[in-house]
């Protein structure tokens, strides 16, 4: 197992990248669903609905790549 040090300026731009991804995922699935429900700009079963999908998407894509991996 290898141990990495990340520095305080990489962990920083990638904390800044994570969050500038999930906020443009979130808005972007939020507004789909609520189009595609024909629902009302506050609805908040909209923000769960985009939330579950955002989280579930991220995860897949950001997610530890060694599961189900035999070594």
């Amino acid at each position: 197992m290898e141990v990495q040090k990340f520095s305080l300026a990489n962990t920083s731009a990638t904390y800044a990248t994570n969050l500038a991804i999930v906020n443009g995922c979130y808005c972007g699935a939020q507004e789909i669903v609520r189009l595609s429900r024909y629902s009302e700009p506050d609805d908040l079963f909209d923000s769960a609905i985009a939330g579950f999908g955002t989280g579930a998407l991220l995860g897949k894509l950001q997610g530890d790549h060694s599961r189900g991996e035999s070594r």
